[in-house]
């Protein structure tokens, strides 16, 4: 991947959140800290629990956290939960197989549980599982649309499968909530460029400096792609604009 192009995506790695997000958001799943089925009893065990659980995380004490937690999962199989908590430790210590295990099964519990989701489609990729990884991603802009970054995720795994095509059109359809942004659009222009479109590329980038016709990054831009083809007087026509 071309240097540029790495420094573009800095901000939107695929591997985002296996410790970044609060399990308060996974209690939003089916299950949370207990379940249907349970007696009244058990459900504040099951609650105590987790919140133990969540002390020794964050105390730093992954063992005794998992320990926990996998009690949880004795009087609550499918406490989902649970299920995702293990599968974040798992994954932090590179277990990446089993990880994807217990996240299946909270998704299977929550499928609309986007922070599930996320960290399913995290875990397909880490297991080379790509086109899981891609549907996956899918399924989360339909549940969770608002959230532009997701289509920034699944254009960046597109590319990295070499779809350049289907990352294209994931960052078409986030222009399509956000509206112009610069850097969707210097992506496009990257991506047009690197799977060889470059009339498209520059169709766009000719429309785009009719809107904002003394942009310096446009202009830049524009010059840049006049140099490459070894058009210098036109190149330095729009460096000096």
């Amino acid at each position: 991947m071309p240097a540029e192009m790495r420094r573009v995506f800095l901000g939107f790695p695929i591997l985002l959140m296996l410790f970044s997000c609060s399990s308060d958001k996974a209690l939003t799943g089916s299950g949370g800290a207990g379940s249907n089925g349970l007696s009244e009893r058990d459900r504040m065990e099951v609650t105590s629990l987790f919140f133990d659980a969540q002390r020794q995380k964050q105390l730093g004490n992954l063992y005794n956290a998992r320990k926990i937690l996998e009690q949880i999962l004795q009087k609550d199989p499918e406490n989902d939960a649970a299920l995702y908590d293990i599968a974040r430790i798992s994954a932090g210590q590179n277990e990446y197989a089993e990880a994807l295990g217990f996240a299946e099964r909270a998704t299977a519990k929550d499928p609309e549980n986007v922070w599930y989701q996320k960290l399913l489609a995290d875990l397909y990729l880490s297991n080379g599982r790509i086109k899981d990884a891609e549907s996956t991603y899918e399924r989360i802009i339909e549940t969770d649309p608002t959230n532009l970054f997701h289509y920034h995720d699944l254009s960046m795994l597109r590319y990295q499968s070499g779809d350049i095509e289907g990352a294209i059109k994931a960052l078409e359809a986030l222009e399509d909530e956000l509206g112009y942004s610069e850097e969707v659009f210097q992506q496009k222009q990257m991506f047009y460029i690197e799977s060889g479109q470059t009339t498209k590329a520059r169709t766009e980038l000719e429309e785009a400096l009719e809107v904002n016709p003394m942009d310096p990054v446009l202009l830049g831009m524009m010059a840049d792609m006049y140099e490459a083809e070894g058009n210098e007087e036109k190149a330095l026509e729009y460096y000096e604009r």
